[in-house]
C-alpha cells in the first residue's frame, strides 16, 4: 500500500466565516464613509476658494474706497479755493450738498465708509446753514 498524502485545505469554522463576513461589511462601510467624506472635503475646498475670492474682491473694494476717501477729503479741504475769494454761505452749502451726493452710500454699494463720510459732510453743511446737527 502506498500512501498518498494529499493536503486538504483546512475547513473554515463558523467563527472564521462570520469574522470574514464582518470584516467585509466593515471594509464596505469604511469605503462608503471615506467616499462621503472626500466629497464633503472637496465641497469645503471649493467653498474656501470662493470665500477667498470674495475676500480679495472686498479688500480691493475697501482699498479703492480708502483712496476715494482720501481724494474726497483733500477735495473738501481745497474745495473752497474754487470759489471766489469770499464764498457765500449759499455757495458753501451748495458745494457740500453736491459733495454729499457724490459720496452717498447709494453710489458706493452701501459702503460704511461712504455712509460715515456722507454723515460728516451733511453735518458740516447743516452747521454752516445754522441748523441743528442730524
Amino acid at each position: 500500500m502506498s500512501r498518498t498524502t494529499s493536503r486538504q485545505a483546512p475547513q473554515s469554522s463558523l467563527f472564521d466565516v462570520q469574522l470574514h463576513s464582518e470584516a467585509e461589511r466593515l471594509r464596505a462601510t469604511l469605503e462608503t464613509v471615506t467616499a462621503a467624506h472626500e466629497k464633503d472635503l472637496a465641497a469645503l475646498f471649493y467653498k474656501n476658494d470662493l470665500l477667498a475670492r470674495e475676500l480679495k474682491i472686498l479688500k480691493d473694494y475697501i482699498q479703492r474706497l480708502e483712496t476715494e476717501n482720501s481724494t474726497l477729503t483733500t477735495l473738501l479741504r481745497l474745495g473752497a479755493q474754487r470759489f471766489a475769494p469770499e464764498p457765500t454761505r449759499h455757495d458753501l452749502v451748495r458745494a457740500l450738498t453736491q459733495l454729499a451726493a457724490q459720496v452717498h452710500p447709494d453710489r458706493h454699494s452701501g459702503a460704511t465708509l461712504a455712509t460715515e463720510l456722507t454723515q460728516q459732510v451733511l453735518a458740516l453743511r447743516d452747521q454752516i446753514k445754522g441748523k441743528k446737527q442730524r
